[in-house]
């Protein structure tokens, strides 16, 4: 059953939020097993904090209107252990990339 204050538009963009946000963690989760600077994995610990509690949020939200919870992307889609493939100026350059669109 659909909130009534929410329009299915609405709804869409808290789903593909989610998405989102589960698709960020996985990737700051990487980018802060893998950064090798100091002060770059500081900033990717930062915004993998961030995107937990993003998460948390969305989740709570859907609990709460009794929404079925999209499966989002999980630690079985990266492999943390693998080869490093991305630089550290590469990792800086996602982070704030990916931080103008928020």
């Amino acid at each position: 059953m659909l909130s009534k204050e929410l329009t299915v538009s609405e709804i869409s963009n808290i789903w593909s939020s989610y998405l989102k946000n589960s698709m960020e963690l996985q990737f700051f989760t990487y980018f802060f097993q893998t950064a090798e600077d100091r002060k770059i994995k500081k900033i990717a610990g930062r915004l993998l904090h961030q995107s937990k509690k993003n998460l948390k949020q969305l989740q709570d939200f859907f609990s709460k209107e009794n929404f079925s919870f999209p499966r989002g992307f999980t630690e079985e889609d990266v492999r943390i252990n693998g080869q490093k493939l991305f630089s550290d100026h590469f990792i800086l350059f996602f982070c704030h990339d990916i931080t103008s669109f928020h």
